[in-house]
């Protein structure tokens, strides 16, 4: 719909990955494909986060899953792309993921 309208799609892995729009696509190959929609210049925003684990199918988790997360980068880390992390502790998580990868804290 967004290629078509020429609006912005931003991707939500998580979401995706519940139910899927792409089925068998790689998260690279969604992210690319997602890319597509947005203007020359303008940075690709991403959402990311996890299932909570004592809860319904489709609950975001309070912490995002590193292991998960550190999966997800190294098929991205290339590109030019801001990842949103859709979290209750968004500065937690974002440090315990930089601390994974050996990113440096700012």
């Amino acid at each position: 719909m967004c290629e078509r309208l020429g609006v912005p799609a931003v991707l939500d892995v998580f979401h995706h990955r519940i139910l899927s729009s792409f089925p068998g696509l790689s998260d690279r190959e969604l992210v690319e494909r997602f890319a597509r929609t947005w203007p020359p210049g303008e940075r690709q925003k991403v959402h990311f986060s996890t299932q909570h684990a004592g809860k319904a199918r489709g609950a975001h988790a309070e912490h995002v899953d590193g292991e998960e997360f550190a999966a997800f980068y190294e098929q991205v880390r290339d590109l030019e792309v801001d990842v949103m992390l859709e979290v209750k502790d968004k500065e937690r998580s974002l440090l315990d993921v930089r601390a994974r990868l050996g990113l440096a804290s700012a």
